[in-house]
């Protein structure tokens, strides 16, 4: 599948805040992605809605910019996100969890609010992946689940807070998540739209007639043909069924 980048000019965090955040440059279109009518609507009406962005902010509404992605991983949320960014023209930036998520109490709260006015300051698709880790479930009185707590408490409100920005064309948030039941139940009613599970590997079309033609036929010559240049996971599920 072949990429493209968006050159726009970009100041990402430096010294000690250089580990937050990764700038991804080759992005894919959304019509990589073979989608199911549901999450394919959802995807065209964010991108009309922000194209649409200052006409809908002069008449007192504002478009969506607070996205969940739900699903397996390897299903395209990634990709999806790239490709909401190529759509809209701007970078898409990658929250790193591993910079992200500190060892001393309060640091990685106050991380997390770096990461959110980086995106204020400067129009992105903010794209934080496994936001389950940092958005858990409110419970216990430990002392290392009442860091937890407090960690989902401040993104939920700087979820809250991302929804009004300066500018007439907004940044985008997009988290992703492969186990929403690991969310914390206020979660879902901070973003805006939540793009349903059924994203599939760019290629699956490919991936269905190969499968189809093992189970039914046990061509395994066509299955060849037909998988050739496929990724290894993806070649591995025809095989499997699934």
């Amino acid at each position: 599948m072949a990429t493209r980048k968006i050159e726009q000019a970009m100041l990402l965090p430096l010294g000690e805040d250089a580990s937050l955040l990764d700038h991804v440059k080759d992005l894919r279109p959304l019509t990589d992605l073979v989608l199911p009518d549901e999450p394919r609507g959802a995807l065209d009406r964010i991108l009309a809605e922000n194209y649409r962005a200052a006409d809908l902010q002069a008449r007192g509404l504002r478009p969506a910019n607070r996205l969940l992605f739900r699903g397996p991983p390897g299903c395209g949320k990634t990709v999806a996100a790239g490709g909401l960014a190529l759509a809209l023209g701007i970078p898409l930036v990658v929250v790193r969890l591993d910079g992200l998520i500190d060892q001393y109490l309060g640091n990685t709260s106050k991380n997390l609010r770096k990461v959110i006015d980086f995106a204020h300051a400067q129009r992105v698709v903010l794209f934080l992946d496994e936001v389950d880790a940092i958005g858990r479930a409110r419970n216990g009185r430990l002392n290392d689940v009442a860091e937890m707590n407090r960690i989902t408490n401040s993104l939920l409100v700087m979820l809250e807070g991302f929804a009004v920005q300066a500018r007439p064309s907004p940044s985008l948030l997009v988290a992703a998540t492969n186990h929403q039941d690991m969310l914390d139940v206020a979660m879902e009613r901070r973003f805006d739209q939540i793009v349903p599970e059924a994203h599939r590997h760019p290629g699956s079309g490919a991936s269905e007639a190969a499968g189809r033609a093992l189970r039914h036929q046990n061509d395994y010559q066509a299955v060849a043909a037909t998988v050739e240049g496929m990724a290894q996971t993806t070649g591995r599920d025809v095989i499997r069924g699934r």
